[in-house]
């Protein structure tokens, strides 16, 4: 059996479940979710649309249940609520932390442990490569929870050379910790970005995503653009599902636009992503497909 701690935003689940996809098929073991601390009041101020895989795709989640962490903590069990604080590897051998945060690494692929409980963020390219078709399948979005709007625009947007941009606000806006760390894409990163996609793409046709909409009349270059303003808050996959269906994406230092792009199945797709990820200078090296443009 294999447990995946899971938490964050919608593109943080998808990259823990795209890591435990690749592992548990490694080891041909049964794959469960720890989703416990979505029931904490200080992690949904954080997400308030908590754990949604189940629901935007046709998947099957399997949650772990008190006798799953049993078979792996014992009594010890309660320092499952330390994970924060202490490194549960020198008490469990068969706890297994991220040793380097966007870096793929192969010994994971090569663990002993009869039953594994892995706690991290898992974010790079390479797991999701190495179970790509089952998991493009795994993330079919559920047409019964898009709306209406949004189904109709992805038929619009499916006949056009159609580009999304996503321009992430929010919290790495408003919070000042948030901003010191990740920063938000300046405008010159996306004067590059339209730039690069107009002298590559015939008559490109730009759509513009953000989590704060209301904010972006002080980027003067979207003016002419198409501002998708209606899918936010507790419904925000559905621009996640809209980005998908473009042709081109330009994406903002987010794993959530970062999916949207990868879900995009256009065989000549173009992506753009930002160059540096952090605004502190924490490097990616796996983080982004060697396909995609970085500026």
């Amino acid at each position: 059996m294999i447990i995946c701690y899971t938490i964050g935003g919608i593109g943080n689940q998808m990259f823990i479940y795209a890591f435990g996809a690749a592992v548990s098929a490694k080891y041909n073991k049964e794959l469960k979710f720890d989703i416990t601390d979505f029931n904490h009041k200080k992690y949904k101020n954080f997400n308030i649309e908590g754990f949604v895989l189940d629901k935007i795709f046709d998947i099957k989640i399997v949650k772990a249940n008190f006798f799953d962490f049993f078979k792996i903590f014992g009594f010890g069990y309660p320092l499952l609520k330390m994970k924060y604080k202490i490194n549960l590897n020198n008490f469990f051998k068969n706890v297994i932390p991220e040793k380097q945060l966007f870096k793929y690494d192969q010994d994971l692929l090569n663990l002993k442990n009869e039953n594994i409980y892995f706690y991290g963020w898992w974010q790079n390219y390479i797991f999701p490569m190495l179970e790509e078709k089952q998991l493009r399948k795994s993330f079919t979005f559920n047409l019964n929870n898009i709306n209406d709007y949004s189904i109709k625009l992805a038929k619009k947007i499916q006949k056009q050379n159609s580009v999304s941009i996503q321009v992430r606000l929010g919290d790495y806006l408003d919070n000042k910790e948030t901003n010191s760390i990740y920063g938000i894409c300046n405008k010159k990163y996306y004067i590059k970005s339209i730039d690069k996609i107009s002298k590559l793409v015939k008559n490109p046709v730009f759509y513009v995503f953000s989590d704060q909409p209301e904010k972006l009349s002080s980027y003067k270059i979207f003016d002419d653009f198409n501002i998708v303003n209606v899918n936010v808050n507790e419904n925000s996959w559905n621009d996640m599902y809209l980005m998908s269906k473009c042709k081109y994406n330009i994406i903002a230092n987010s794993t959530f636009g970062w999916w949207g792009a990868w879900l995009n199945n256009y065989n000549k797709k173009i992506v753009i992503a930002p160059k540096n990820w952090f605004a502190n200078g924490t490097k990616t090296p796996d983080l982004i497909p060697k396909s995609w443009l970085k500026l």
